[in-house]
């Protein structure tokens, strides 16, 4: 063979060993065997394999079988082929026994109002933030948090998905920061007041109050407690939202109002002003 077609020939194995790939199933569950290959290998080139989160039958050859040797979670095969022309390390991620991870920001600031979550399954899901039940609904694979129902500090975000493996969870931890443009879930008005004043929702958490459990129903059971500014409790009712409360017999100054709607406690300024 002239030495011009020894090159063209390593050339063409060079290019056919840059174009392989590793065939077999994104996801494995437990119990079961998947095979993975490598096709058209070049004459001359040998595989080795190598797996995190799985066993492997075989560690040298163009194919190999798979089963899992973990829980949910992350895994995946490698195979590192070699001839000739070099070293190729091919890499398939793997989800294992039907785990899919959350996706979405480590921290947010109060004051951008929401964050986004999403899981990469269509497999009916439930998700919850901090424990309380965000939506019921199958096939929610994304949501959106109202940052300012929650306080600033770590908020764990869990998904349990109900896949064709079985039944796991998905956890992420997420951090709110706090700042000075952090939108509160309610304000009052008018403030300052003279003789009475009334609670109202911020305009989003109103329109989104329905996507949490039981949220639809917070306007219904909303407290307020009245503090002086010693910090003397002077009056504890049950209010509605828009409702007008009276301080007929409240002296100018300031008042510290909490208001209570079942999951939390906010704590507003009130200052009353007579002429």
């Amino acid at each position: 063979m002239g030495y011009g077609l020894v090159n063209a020939y390593d050339a063409v194995k060079a290019t056919l060993i840059k174009n392989l790939s590793i065939s077999g199933p994104d996801a494995l569950c437990s119990g079961t065997i998947a095979t993975y290959s490598i096709s058209n290998l070049p004459q001359g080139t040998t595989v080795s394999w190598y797996a995190n989160g799985l066993n492997l039958s075989a560690a040298i050859g163009a194919s190999t079988n798979a089963t899992t040797i973990q829980g949910a979670g992350a895994g995946y095969v490698r195979a590192t082929i070699t001839s000739s022309n070099g070293t190729l390390i091919l890499t398939k991620e793997l989800a294992l026994n039907g785990y899919t991870p959350i996706i979405g920001p480590d921290f947010e600031y109060l004051s951008n109002k929401k964050a986004y979550f999403e899981i990469d399954t269509q497999e009916p899901s439930v998700w919850s933030v901090n424990g309380d039940t965000f939506t019921s609904m199958p096939y929610s694979n994304r949501i959106v948090v109202p940052l300012y129902q929650y306080y600033p500090g770590s908020v764990l975000i869990t998904c349990a998905v109900n896949s064709s493996c079985g039944h796991y969870e998905a956890r992420k931890d997420f951090q709110i920061i706090g700042d000075e443009e952090a939108l509160d879930a309610y304000s009052l008005y008018p403030n300052p007041t003279s003789t009475s004043f009334s609670i109202k929702q911020n305009e989003e958490l109103q329109a989104m109050s329905s996507t949490l459990v039981g949220d639809a129903k917070s306007q219904d059971n909303l407290s307020i407690l009245i503090y002086n500014d010693q910090s003397q409790l002077l009056r504890q009712q049950k209010v509605y939202l828009n409702q007008a409360v009276s301080i007929d017999n409240l002296r100018e100054g300031l008042y510290i109002i909490h208001i209570k709607d079942g999951k939390k406690v906010h704590k507003k300024k009130l200052i009353i002003r007579r002429n």
